[in-house]
C-alpha cells in the first residue's frame, strides 16, 4: 500500500491449474476458519466478484490450486491401482 496515496497495489492474478470449484474444496478441506470463510465466499460470489477475491489472496489460492493438484494426482493414482487390481 502507497501510504501517500492510499492505493493499495494487487499482484496479477495467478495462472490456476484447477476449477476455482476443486480449489474451493481443498480450501474447506484443509483450510483454518479464515480460508473455509474466503471458500464460502467463492460460493457466493459471481465471476467477477471471484476474479476480485482471486486477485486479494492470489497467495491462499495458490497454495489450495496446489493442493487440488496433489488430491487429483492421488486420487487418478488410485484409480489406477484399482483398474491393476481388477486385471488380475
Amino acid at each position: 500500500m502507497n501510504s501517500e496515496t492510499g492505493t493499495i497495489y494487487m499482484q496479477p492474478p495467478p495462472k490456476l491449474e484447477n476449477s476455482i470449484y476443486e480449489i474451493r474444496l481443498e480450501m474447506w478441506r484443509r483450510g483454518g476458519t479464515f480460508v473455509q470463510d474466503l471458500s464460502r465466499c467463492f460460493g457466493s460470489a459471481d465471476l467477477e466478484n471471484q476474479s476480485k477475491l482471486i486477485a486479494a489472496f492470489p497467495e491462499i489460492i495458490e497454495r489450495y490450486d496446489a493442493f487440488a493438484t496433489v488430491t487429483k494426482r492421488q486420487q487418478q493414482e488410485l484409480i489406477q491401482r484399482e483398474q491393476e487390481g481388477d486385471d488380475e
